[in-house]
């Protein structure tokens, strides 16, 4: 996993993504990461 992830998908994200085609996952990558990525 990339330093910048902080945490893997749960299986429920896994199983929303596959129900619906999106899920909303939060707090996922390090804010700091995206910064630097602007």
């Amino acid at each position: 996993m990339h330093k910048a992830v902080k945490r893997a998908l749960t299986a429920e994200e896994i199983q929303t993504y596959r129900r619906d085609g999106v899920v909303l996952v939060r707090e996922l990558i390090d804010p700091d990461w995206v910064t630097e990525l602007q």
